[in-house]
């Protein structure tokens, strides 16, 4: 907890289906979304998965840094 998990950006990303046939009737509804908290620190965070028909979420709960090794991060 704490300053670092609380600053984040939003995130929504959505994939739309582009075949010729999608295209051709105009479709603009994604065929699924997933937005997600990012933090600065690059874990994300409270995420949703939106299928249209049915949605999933996922919320971080417990997190375990472990010590960085210098000489691991160098490779």
């Amino acid at each position: 907890k704490g300053a670092k998990l609380d600053r984040y950006w939003p995130v929504t990303v959505a994939y739309f289906d582009t075949t010729k046939d999608a295209r051709k009737e105009g479709e603009e509804t994604p065929t699924y979304r997933i937005s997600f908290k990012l933090l600065d620190n690059g874990i994300t965070r409270d995420l949703t998965m939106d299928y249209g028909d049915f949605s999933m979420k996922g919320k971080l709960v417990n997190l375990a840094l472990f010590p960085q090794d210098a000489d691991t991060c160098k490779r």
